[in-house]
């Protein structure tokens, strides 16, 4: 039986000699040796036929972000090379979450990033909603990929998150469950997850403590809390229903811990995607080093939904799982789980979580207002 473990594998690279790949190891092969190769300080190839094919720019938002449609807009300019992703969504390929996908390597990652013979190509983006709340995601990338990592952080406020992560859910595999068991279902487990993280620290306190660990020795322990509590996941659908999408602020600050550069990161509020489409459009073609003209056409990011998807969930609760009760009981009975999520939410966020999004961001999205320390 294997584990998640860490290897450190020496290499000479341009700029660093060490390179650390975590992941599920099966049966290392000679094959995966060679495709696993430390690219550390080195720039990926734009140039066509290149087999130098990696992401230069990550999305780490979560899913119901704004995620998808901000790969639309990267995708539609044509400088950028946006991973084909399988069913949907854009570029979501899953290879620093999916030991699998690691296995395979780099030369079968590259695949997902070709490159037109009519080339203006100025990034490859890997836009996969799991690498926002996946624990070891941030460590695989800053082994795998390159140090020159950019990012952007799509955000949303949390119960809007979380009730259009109900509502996409029950439409697949959470048709019989109502919206308070979704809550405090979730909730539970991640409490256990919580506890079982904090007994094994013991006495190394906060790993995202820059002043006291750097990027190699946090990957060393978070690996060994994975081995240990799991990743917080598995009650319904794993990459749906885990609580850690909505403490994005500690989501966020795992990633800046490993890359450290503020002017790395650009943080778009779906809000701001629906109300200013065209500022935030401006904004992430700035960030990409695009022209701003590049889209001729004047599109909108996305459609203003005529209901909130809070006012979608209760609609849905009445009609599918309480048609006997009247609105207030159903309006009551939301409420609540709604509380119990902000409470869970607010007990697992951290100071250092808020002034991560405050540094990296530049703005704090009014919804993590309610979460600041005093």
């Amino acid at each position: 039986m294997w584990w998640l473990f860490v290897v450190v594998k020496v290499a000479v690279c341009d700029e660093v000699r060490r390179c650390l790949w975590i992941g599920e190891v099966a049966r290392k092969t000679s094959k995966q040796s060679e495709e696993m190769v430390c690219i550390q300080g080195r720039r990926p190839s734009f140039a066509a036929g290149s087999s130098l094919r990696w992401p230069n720019l990550l999305g780490i938002g979560t899913g119901k972000s704004g995620s998808t449609a901000t790969a639309e807009v990267l995708h539609e300019t044509r400088r950028v090379i946006v991973g084909h992703g399988r069913k949907c969504c854009y570029g979501e390929t899953y290879f620093l979450t999916t030991p699998s996908e690691l296995r395979r390597g780099l030369a079968a990652y590259s695949e997902h990033f070709r490159v037109p013979e009519t080339n203006r190509t100025v990034a490859y983006y890997d836009k996969t909603p799991r690498y926002s709340s996946h624990l070891l995601a941030p460590y695989r990338a800053r082994a795998v990929l390159t140090k020159h990592l950019r990012f952007v952080f799509t955000t949303r406020e949390p119960l809007e998150l979380d009730a259009s992560f109900y509502l996409h859910a029950s439409n697949k595999t959470l048709r019989t469950v109502p919206y308070f068991k979704f809550v405090t279902s979730r909730i539970a487990v991640h409490e256990q997850f919580a506890d079982c993280r904090r007994r094994h620290l013991e006495d190394h306190g906060d790993i995202y403590n820059s002043s006291r660990y750097d990027w190699f020795e946090t990957a060393e322990i978070e690996a060994k809390l994975v081995k240990a509590c799991g990743l917080g996941e598995g009650f319904y659908h794993p990459a749906q229903a885990s609580l850690m999408t909505s403490l994005a602020p500690r989501n966020l600050r795992r990633w800046t811990h490993v890359f450290p550069d503020e002017n790395s990161y650009l943080c778009l509020a779906n809000e701001d995607l629906l109300a200013n489409p065209e500022s935030a459009r401006a904004k992430l073609l700035d960030f990409v080093g695009i022209p701003r003209d590049t889209l001729r056409r004047r599109r909108r990011l996305d459609v203003v939904p005529r209901t909130t998807a809070v006012d979608r969930l209760f609609a849905l609760q009445l009609d599918r799982f309480y048609p006997t009760r009247d609105a207030t009981w159903v309006t009551s009975h939301v409420d609540h789980a709604q509380s119990l999520l902000l409470a869970t939410i607010a007990s697992h966020l951290e100071c250092a979580d808020l002034e991560a999004v405050d540094t990296f961001c530049g703005f704090m999205p009014p919804y993590y207002e309610r979460f600041r320390c005093v």
